[in-house]
Formats: C-alpha cells, sequence, structure tokens
C-alpha cells in the first residue's frame, strides 16, 4: 500500500545521494501524509542505491509502525518530534552534506551574508548544540532551534532540513550546502558582511508580497 508515498521518499533519498548531500546508509528523510497523518522514512543500515518502495517504513504519529519489513531509521524520534509540533510541515530531509558539515563540527553557524540563505532557511543557519543521536535531547534542541527557521546544523554530525514536502526539504539541503559553499569559500579570501537590517527588512518585504494570500 501507499506506493506512491513510498516511491517519492525513495526518488529523493537516491537524489540526495546523486547531488553529494549524503553517503551510503548515512542521513535519513521522510514525508507526512496529510490524509492519514503517516510518516514514511527511510531505513536503517539500507544502501540507498539499492533502495525500493518495500524498504520504505510505515509509521504512525506516535512511532508504532504500520507497514514495512526493516526498522525505521534510528533518528527516526528526531522526524516524530517535529511533525508533531509542526502541522505545517510535511518533509524532512537529515543530510551530511561536507561544506555545511565543516561547520556543523566547528561548531560555527553560518551568518546571513547571503540573500538566498533568506529566502530558503529564514535567515542565518545556526547550530544545534551536540546530543547523541536518535535521542529525545537532539529532537527537543533541534525543534526549538527550528521555530523561525527551516535549517539547522547539528553539532559535530550533520544538517536538518524542514518543508512543505519531502522536495521542498531536500531543495532547502541543497541551498544550505550552497549557502556553506560561499562561507567557506568568501573566508578564503576576506571577512564576510552580514545583511544589514535594512537589507532584511526589504527581503521580508519581498517575501511577503510575493506570498500567496
Amino acid at each position: 500500500m501507499y506506493e506512491d508515498y513510498k516511491n517519492e521518499v525513495v526518488f529523493w533519498a537516491q537524489k540526495a545521494e546523486k547531488l553529494g548531500l549524503v553517503v551510503p546508509t548515512t542521513g535519513n528523510f521522510s514525508l507526512r501524509d496529510k490524509e492519514t497523518g503517516y510518516i514514511f522514512v527511510t531505513p536503517h543500515g539500507v544502501f540507498r542505491e539499492f533502495l525500493n518502495p518495500d524498504d520504505i517504513v510505515v509509521l504512525d504519529i506516535n512511532g508504532n509502525k504500520v507497514e514495512g519489513k526493516n526498522k525505521p531509521s534510528y533518528e527516526t524520534p528526531i522526524h516524530l518530534k517535529i511533525y508533531k509540533n509542526r502541522r505545517d510541515i510535511f518533509g524532512i530531509a537529515h543530510t551530511h552534506s561536507p561544506y555545511a558539515a565543516c561547520f556543523a563540527v566547528l561548531k560555527k553557524g553560518i551568518p546571513l551574508i547571503h540573500i538566498e540563505t533568506f529566502f530558503s532557511v529564514g535567515g542565518d543557519i545556526p547550530v544545534v548544540d551536540f546530543a547523541l543521536p536518535g535521542s529525545e535531547e537532539l529532537a527537543k534542541k533541534s525543534l526549538k532551534k527550528l521555530s523561525n527557521r527551516s535549517a539547522v546544523l547539528l553539532e559535530s554530525h550533520g544538517v536538518l532540513t524542514i518543508g512543505s514536502s519531502l522536495p521542498n526539504a531536500v531543495l532547502i539541503a541543497i541551498l544550505v550546502e550552497e549557502s556553506a559553499k560561499i562561507y567557506h569559500k568568501a573566508l578564503q579570501v576576506g571577512e564576510p558582511k552580514n545583511l544589514s537590517e535594512e537589507q532584511v527588512r526589504a527581503l521580508e518585504k519581498i517575501l511577503k508580497e510575493s506570498s500567496p494570500e
């Protein structure tokens, strides 16, 4: 059952690996069905190259297995925590993209130096203090940092993005990596300047005017 949702998770998980956002078996991806509320998440330890719809695990909002032969990603608790508390979120991507991960291991957030970071993330990209993968502590800390952002860095770990759909969450992960790359390269030649408050207000106006009523 639910083949369309399972195929979507497989497609975007494999796409993320092809784009270099993750390497085999790392990271995790999920989506939530608006009608049933069921969550479709990548399994633990399965090579993404060989991932197929039957490998995707279906859970209810409390983490009870509805369907699937595999164990869900051991970081599923963070997905469940977000879905329980953010009714506007229907896709989550956790990646280990190299430039962003560099700043995660340095515990150095990515400042708002590029306008695309504002449009994709909502501002700078903060760091969530270290907590063990799959722990309730990490889930709570991440949820708090995501209150007004669509992406965070996980200290000594990687990137977590949320979106209105799984494709949207993966797109944000791509743009986070691009922001990290720009910041990394800018640091090699000088001191990047943050956007000013006036510039941010102007961008907020653009975003508000372009949003559907």
